[in-house]
C-alpha cells in the first residue's frame, strides 16, 4: 500500500509540473506575442518534448512498480497458500504423533504386563521346583523305607520258613508240640500280619 501511495504522490507531482510549465509557456508566449508576434516555437516544442520523455520515463517507472507489485501479490498469494498447506501439513504430522504416543503407550503396557507375566511365572516356577525337591525327597524316603521293608519281610520270611521247620520237628518228637505248635502258629500269625501292614506302606 505505501508503494501504491508513493506513486499516486509522484503522478500527481508531474502532473503538477506539467500544468506550472505549460502555465509558464503560455505566459511566456503572451509576453512574448506582445514583443515578438512571430518569435519561432522551436524552443516551446523541445521543451514539450522534454516534458513528453519525462512523463514517458516515469509511466515506464510506474508500469514497472506496479508489475513489481503485481508479482510481489502472486508471490505473497503463493506464500499464503504454501503456508496454509504448511498449516494442514503440520496439522497432519501432529495426529499422526498422538496416534504414535497411543500406539506406543499400548506397546509398553503391553510390554509391562508380558514382564508381568514373566515375572509370575518365573515365581511360580521357583515355587514348583521348591516344592517338586519336596516331593522328591518324600519319594526317595519311601522308596527307602520301602527298601527297608522289603528286607524286613525277606529276614521275616526266612523266620517263618525256620518257624515252620521247628513246628514240623516239635511235632515229631515232642509230646506237648500240641501246646508248642499253638504258640509257633501265633508267632506266626502275628509276623504274616506285620508283613500285610508292611505290604499297605
Amino acid at each position: 500500500m505505501d508503494i501504491i501511495f508513493a506513486i499516486f504522490e509522484e503522478t500527481n507531482a508531474i502532473d503538477d509540473d506539467y500544468s506550472t510549465l505549460v502555465i509558464k509557456l503560455d505566459d511566456d508566449e503572451e509576453d512574448e506575442s506582445k514583443n515578438k508576434p512571430k518569435e519561432n516555437t522551436l524552443q516551446q516544442l523541445a521543451k514539450l518534448k522534454e516534458v513528453n520523455a519525462r512523463l514517458k520515463k516515469n509511466i515506464n517507472k510506474k508500469n514497472q512498480k506496479i508489475k513489481h507489485i503485481s508479482k510481489e501479490n502472486l508471490l505473497l498469494k503463493r506464500i499464503t497458500t504454501e503456508n496454509l498447506l504448511f498449516k494442514q501439513e503440520i496439522k497432519f504430522l501432529c495426529q499422526q504423533i498422538v496416534q504414535k504416543d497411543k500406539m506406543y503407550n499400548n506397546l509398553q503396557n503391553e510390554a509391562d504386563q508380558v514382564q508381568l507375566n514373566f515375572q509370575n511365572v518365573a515365581v511360580d516356577l521357583k515355587k514348583s521346583k521348591i516344592l517338586n525337591k519336596a516331593i522328591l525327597q518324600v519319594l526317595k524316603n519311601k522308596i527307602g523305607d520301602c527298601i527297608d521293608n522289603k528286607k524286613r519281610i525277606a529276614d521275616q520270611q526266612v523266620l517263618i520258613n525256620y518257624l515252620e521247620e521247628q513246628i514240623e520237628i516239635v511235632k515229631s518228637s515232642n509230646s506237648n508240640r500240641e501246646k508248642i505248635n499253638v504258640n509257633l502258629i501265633g508267632i506266626i500269625r502275628k509276623i504274616k500280619k506285620e508283613q500285610s501292614c508292611v505290604k499297605k506302606l
